[in-house]
């Protein structure tokens, strides 16, 4: 016999309703294959487990504490500045500090602009006057020092 047919002929063993060779064949099986022994122990301690029908005791009050907790839920009073003040609170202390942040950074990027066109025209005041500057040779100089000995 194999496994699948074992597992096939489960309910008919269990309830002796096989002819006896059928039954001799599925008692050797089951001795002889882990597999289908291990099915048929973990089987019959699920059978056991629902065969044994042990009433839980229900508690008398369940009822009434799960209807309280409900009434309770719905007649809580909706709390205004947590809802919806303070998101709205929130919202304008954003928009305040961006309008304030958008002010202040125009003013300074004027500022600076100002006083950019105000040192080009220093710049541009100081470049219409010639200068002139001496080319002096360091190169010999320099070549003496690092060549020189303590």
């Amino acid at each position: 016999m194999i496994c699948k047919d074992v597992h096939k002929k489960y309910d008919l063993f269990q309830n002796d309703q096989l002819s006896k060779h059928e039954m001799e064949s599925m008692e050797q099986h089951i001795s002889a294959c882990a597999d289908c022994k291990w099915l048929i122990d973990e089987v019959n301690k699920t059978m056991d487990i629902a065969n044994n029908k042990e009433l839980l005791s229900v508690d008398p009050f369940m009822f009434t504490r799960v209807q309280q907790q409900i009434i309770n839920e719905s007649t809580k009073t909706v709390r205004l500045w947590g809802k919806f003040l303070q998101p709205i609170a929130a919202s304008v202390v954003i928009i305040i500090g961006l309008t304030i942040g958008i002010g202040l950074g125009s003013k300074f990027y004027n500022d600076s602009l100002k006083s950019s066109s105000e040192s080009r025209e220093e710049i541009n005041t100081f470049s219409s006057e010639e200068v002139y500057f001496e080319a002096i040779d360091y190169s010999s100089s320099l070549e003496a020092f690092l060549l020189a000995e303590e």
